[in-house]
């Protein structure tokens, strides 16, 4: 009976050392398994760690390319706004240009002048007479402006329209126009001739043209233009005109500055009024 017990007491013993000797393997397979599955996850999160890295390197360099390109498109763009005489107002500083013209007006000569009132605030009247050029040199670019210093002598523009001009009793005459645009400088006596185109070219400023180009000065004589002659009023002023006689019955309507209208009719005693 003792034998038996101890057989199985036995039995009991070997099945329990099996089972924790399998236990054991159990629990260090668990344990080697966690260990690999611990560096699977320490090299998978220095993966993701580099990547993050990467992710966050290669958004850096796409911001510099960005504000590179951003750098090319901004100074094509000056450059070829340049070549066509618009300044970009936003690449330079006005404030150093106001300056820089205060400057250099302190120093001309008397009689000379910018045609424009030197203040920030009237830089759209300044970059009317402002022509610019610009070039790339190495690395860097260079602005060049140009502006007109003009004199303080002025000549008085003034548009030829013609009108009928009373020859005797009931007779009136046209004057043939040949110079339809007349510059006079009265204070000097002077005069000089325009057309339109010539005008065209000039920068216009509220009520004033400043043009790059020269044009011959003349003195106001006896020989000078028809036009000229009845500006001023001169003696003899008809002399160096060509008059035309209109018909019987002939009507002029004139339009001077859109507003006023002549009408005449020489049947009806030279009828000569404003409208």
């Amino acid at each position: 009976m003792l034998q038996h017990v101890a057989k199985n007491q036995l039995k009991i013993i070997n099945a329990t050392i099996g089972h924790i000797d399998h236990l054991r393997k159990a629990v260090a397979y668990n344990e080697n398994l966690l260990a690999n599955i611990t560096t699977k996850m320490e090299l998978q999160l220095d993966k993701y760690t580099q990547r993050e890295d990467l992710d966050e390197y290669f958004q850096n360099v796409l911001a510099i390319l960005t504000d590179l390109l951003t750098d090319v498109d901004k100074t094509e763009d000056y450059l070829v706004t340049a070549q066509h005489g618009i300044l970009r107002t936003n690449y330079l500083p006005l404030e150093h240009i106001v300056k820089e013209l205060r400057e250099v007006a302190s120093q001309l000569t008397k009689g000379l002048h910018f045609p424009f009132q030197i203040k920030l605030e009237n830089w759209h009247a300044i970059q009317k007479h402002m022509l610019i050029n610009a070039f790339v040199m190495d690395n860097d670019i260079f602005t060049i402006l140009k502006f007109p210093i003009i004199a303080y002598l002025t000549y008085k523009i003034i548009r030829i329209t013609p009108l009928p001009v009373y020859e005797q009793l009931n007779v009136f005459k046209f004057i043939k126009v040949v110079h339809s645009i007349i510059a006079v400088d009265r204070e000097n006596n002077h005069y000089t001739l325009l057309n339109e185109n010539e005008l065209k070219e000039c920068i216009h400023d509220m009520n004033m043209y400043t043009c790059e180009r020269t044009f011959p000065i003349y003195q106001i004589q006896s020989d000078a233009p028809c036009e000229v002659q009845i500006f001023e009023n001169m003696p003899g002023q008809l002399q160096n005109c060509v008059r035309t006689c209109p018909g019987k019955y002939h009507i002029v309507d004139y339009a001077i500055g859109g507003e006023n209208v002549v009408v005449f009719n020489p049947k009806q005693s030279g009828v000569y009024r404003h409208l």
